[in-house]
């Protein structure tokens, strides 16, 4: 499998993946149902990006024909 996402952006995808993830532990978006939905959009977006990162691979990016990668 080939990566198509360059280390800058795994290192951006993980971190902005973990600062979504700690959203819902902050019961800063929990107090009702809109934002107990914020939250978990939240958690599949932020363990997108996480995954993404680490596997170095992003399918909308091979969707749309971009690589990021300077190594392929």
């Amino acid at each position: 499998m080939d990566s198509n996402v360059g280390n800058l952006d795994r290192m951006m995808r993980i971190g902005f993946g973990f600062l979504l993830l700690s959203v819902p532990f902050t019961n800063f978006l929990t107090s009702d149902w809109i934002g107990q939905l914020m939250a978990g959009v939240a958690i599949i977006v932020g363990a997108t990006l996480v995954l993404s990162g680490a596997i170095a691979r992003c399918y909308v990016y091979k969707f749309l024909g971009i690589n990021t990668c300077k190594v392929s």
